[in-house]
């Protein structure tokens, strides 16, 4: 019997994903720049993100 998998779901909009941007000091996730503008600005996350040095990323996770 295959154990069951985590599944990683938007903070936004609960959708799953495989994908996504991800905060580290909150754990937060979000599917994509639609999801990610409700929480914050583009330019706020650019700043978040610092150039890949940064809490927040775009990663893409594996089963």
């Amino acid at each position: 019997m295959r154990e069951a998998i985590d599944e990683r779901l938007c903070t936004q909009c609960n959708k799953p994903m495989v994908e996504g941007f991800y905060f580290e000091s909150n754990g937060n996730q979000y599917c994509d720049e639609k999801c990610l503008s409700k929480f914050i600005s583009w330019e706020e996350y650019l700043d978040i993100y610092d150039d890949g040095n940064g809490d927040a990323y775009w990663t893409t996770w594996e089963d």
